[in-house]
């Protein structure tokens, strides 16, 4: 740096302007992308809670006697199964103890998962119900599921909750693509802004450089 002519320093300084606000871009994006992460995770827990409440109210009056448990259960898939969130695109799907399918969008009501595998091999709904067991009741379980909207198979997280009056087991996801999809969004409305700001005052700072070059004449040092 000490050999350095004062033109260099000063357009060095520049562009070292320009890759600590890059670098404070990216960085700031990326803050975003994990805190949109958590607040999905926590939108999850809080849907599966109010399907959780519901099984909880028809079981009660099944308890009364108003109706009866086949009944209640019925009611019970029937409500969970038209619920939705996020536009529509968010949905619940429950599973008993045995891996029987209660609710789920695509997949047979009545079929047994006990041998559903995903993209990747994995026994997944086994896998839930062991996750859900092991963590006392509760449980979020990483895996890889085709898009409701491009059928692509992409990143997913689910959580579930048991529902242990019924050996029921039930849950919803996000799709980590989603919260990349924002991200990108954000990077580059980001990226856009630092260019309309940024490219005028580089342009006026060499200016100004060329200009202090020139009304001295050479470097300062000579």
């Amino acid at each position: 740096m000490r050999n350095l002519t004062t033109s260099q320093k000063l357009w060095a300084t520049l562009i070292a302007a320009w890759l600590a606000m890059l670098v404070l871009m990216f960085w700031s994006a990326w803050v975003t992308r994990n805190v949109m992460f958590e607040e999905r995770r926590a939108k999850v827990q809080s849907q599966v809670e109010i399907a959780l409440s519901v099984f909880d109210d028809i079981a009660k009056q099944v308890d009364k006697g108003d109706m009866t448990k086949d009944a209640g259960q019925r009611l019970a898939a029937e409500m969970v199964k038209g619920m939705r969130y996020d536009d529509g695109r968010g949905y619940f799907f429950v599973v008993d103890k045995s891996f029987t399918n209660i609710v789920h969008p695509t997949l047979p009501i009545g079929q047994s998962l006990a041998d559903y595998k995903d993209a990747d091999g994995r026994k997944l709904f086994v896998e839930f119900v062991d996750a859900v067991n092991r963590d006392k009741g509760r449980a979020f379980v990483d895996y890889r599921w085709a898009h409701a909207k491009t059928g692509v198979i992409e990143n997913k997280s689910s959580f579930l909750r048991q529902f242990e009056p019924w050996g029921w087991y039930i849950g919803t996801g996000i799709y980590v693509s989603d919260i990349n999809e924002v991200f990108v969004t954000k990077l580059l409305y980001s990226g856009l802004g630092l260019l309309l700001v940024g490219v005028p005052l580089s342009l006026l700072m060499g200016w100004v450089i060329r200009d202090l070059m020139r009304r001295l004449g050479s470097d300062p040092r000579y």
